[in-house]
């Protein structure tokens, strides 16, 4: 019986021994050069090929969605103003007012994530999710800018409730974006 437990050597590295194979392409590969995807072992090679191109977004559907973003930025935080100075001005208190603005927030980050989504085409780009939640972030500190003008005591823009209801808000406008 032998005292070797490795029945191969890899391929890259033939002084070390494996048993271990790409689950792509079926190479040996060793514990060095192994890169673990969601898919399982990949060797250097097959860990190199990526997301196909026609899910990329092209520099002008980014350029689409970002000019997209900017607007609804300015929309979306108009909106939030003039709806928080809604709810200011009836008697609901601080604190309902500020779960309410919350979930106004969280809102909107269904609505702008699914306009971002059919703006980039459908395309899973990490670029247009970052696009997508920055576009919510805009739309919090528009809100809170224009909400100030309108005479919205700021002290409802910046409580725990509300940035709980922005963060939201950008995980959901974000994940809007996958397949």
């Amino acid at each position: 019986m032998s005292s070797e437990i490795y029945e191969y050597r890899c391929t890259r590295h033939k002084e070390i021994g494996t048993n271990l194979r790409c689950g792509r392409c079926g190479d040996l590969i060793c514990p060095k050069c192994l890169i673990q995807s969601p898919v399982g072992s990949r060797c250097p090679e097959c860990s190199k090929i990526g997301q196909p191109n026609i899910l990329k977004a092209s520099k002008f559907e980014l350029f689409k969605v970002l000019i997209a973003g900017i607007l609804l930025s300015i929309i979306g935080g108009v909106l939030l103003g003039i709806i928080s100075r809604i709810l200011w001005a009836t008697p609901i208190g601080y604190q309902f007012g500020s779960i309410l603005t919350a979930i106004t927030l969280s809102l909107f980050g269904v609505l702008i994530g699914e306009i971002i989504r059919r703006i980039g085409k459908y395309k899973i780009d990490r670029r247009i999710k970052v696009v997508a939640g920055l576009t919510i972030f805009g739309i919090y500190i528009i809100g809170f800018i224009f909400g100030n003008l309108l005479g919205v005591y700021s002290v409802l823009f910046t409580n725990i409730v509300t940035f709980i209801g922005v963060a939201f808000g950008i995980y959901i406008a974000m994940n809007r974006i996958r397949p």
